[in-house]
């Protein structure tokens, strides 16, 4: 019977076959695109169905930080325009034209109006629940409307926050993955001819950062730096999916 090769470095003997696709997988693809969470844990993925993944992955991160910011839009005009009403109302009954009651007016409005989805959903779901409207429950829900304003807008702002510091990592690790790639295929198709030589000639690795990085650190050190930076892709995925409510329960009442 025949040994299966790589199917992306044909001189190697796979090792495994791609749990997704089928190609084979030599030992150092194997030990480098291996999926660590999600569908494919501990399974070995092929270099094309890794970076499939791994785009993926910073495709919904950007999704999820689009929505958050059209969350965070809203929050914002529903406090601008309920604390412009609450302007109205505190000027209208405050005493001697006093600022105090104005300014509560405005920050009680700017409240209600950033966390008005929240309260709305609230009442709603106690209404279903009971069949009648809880009108305690609703004014609680309208009191510590401040706290849940500030508790939202602070929360969506950290995702936000992170999701940009995961998108500018995924996107580092995929064109490190790319030119890996790249590397070892330059390499397989130029046998006897040494990298610092390769790299010098103007060829694909001269502005290659896989081949920089083996240049300064060695291969080992820099497949290892590399490895690490495919695992923690697949960490930020889980932590992409925990901001998601239909995800993370957690989170749905934020």
């Amino acid at each position: 019977m025949a040994t299966m090769s790589c199917y992306h470095h044909k001189s190697q003997d796979a090792v495994a076959q791609c749990n997704k696709c089928g190609k084979g997988i030599c030992g150092n693809c194997f030990d480098l695109y291996g999926v660590s969470s999600g569908e494919y844990a501990g399974q070995a993925l092929c270099y094309d169905c890794t970076t499939q993944l791994v785009a993926m992955n910073v495709a919904e991160i950007g999704s999820f930080r689009k929505r958050v910011r059209g969350e965070r839009t809203w929050m914002i005009v529903g406090m601008v325009i309920f604390g412009f009403f609450g302007l109205m109302i505190g000027a209208a009954n405050s005493k001697d034209g006093g600022a105090g009651g104005v300014l509560l007016g405005i920050l009680f409005g700017a409240a209600i109006g950033g966390s008005l989805g929240t309260i709305i959903k609230s009442i709603y779901q106690d209404y279903q629940k009971d069949g009648e409207m809880n009108w305690i429950g609703a004014f609680i829900t309208l009191l510590f409307s401040p706290l849940i304003t500030l508790f939202r807008f602070l929360k969506r702002m950290g995702q936000i926050s992170q999701a940009n510091r995961i998108i500018e990592n995924d996107s580092r690790v995929l064109r490190e993955m790319r030119d890996y790639f790249a590397y070892t295929q330059t390499m397989e198709n130029n046998k006897g001819v040494d990298l610092t030589t390769l790299a010098s000639q103007g060829s694909a690795l001269f502005d290659n950062s896989y081949a920089q990085s083996v240049l300064k650190k060695g291969e080992k050190a820099a497949q290892a730096e590399l490895r690490k930076g495919v695992v923690q892709i697949a960490a930020n995925g889980e932590i992409v999916r925990s901001f998601d409510p239909v995800k993370n329960p957690r989170n749905k009442a934020a």
